[in-house]
């Protein structure tokens, strides 16, 4: 039996945010497991891809960047206490979102609308 789901109409901000929210999610879930001793070696996502991709970083040259950037931005999730995370993680990715679109000016990439 097929269920369909109906998706809220979403901006693409939205969506964006979404997608972040669910990879920091993923992110401090695996840095959990990894703490606790598990091999978490072949359970990361790509949800950075989908992210840098609607933001139309895969066009910059500089792709390699933004990709560190965002690594390093979710890497720092470590640091926050689980309750930390859950109270600001709407917060965190509104943050986050705004730091890539503010570097992405910065660095003489305009941001495309779609």
């Amino acid at each position: 039996m097929v269920t369909h789901i109906e998706l809220p109409d979403l901006t693409q901000k939205e969506l964006i945010l979404t997608i972040i929210k669910a990879d920091m999610r993923h992110v401090k879930l695996i840095q959990g497991l990894e703490n606790a001793g598990a091999s978490v070696d072949h359970f990361y996502s790509d949800l950075n891809v989908i992210v840098l991709k609607l933001l139309g970083f895969e066009q910059s040259v500089r792709k390699d960047e933004w990709y560190a950037l965002y690594d390093k931005k979710m890497a720092a999730l470590v640091n926050l206490t689980v309750h930390d995370f859950i109270d600001g993680i709407n917060y965190l990715a509104l943050d986050f979102y705004n730091e890539l679109l503010l570097q992405k000016i910065k660095q003489g990439n305009p941001i495309k609308s779609r």
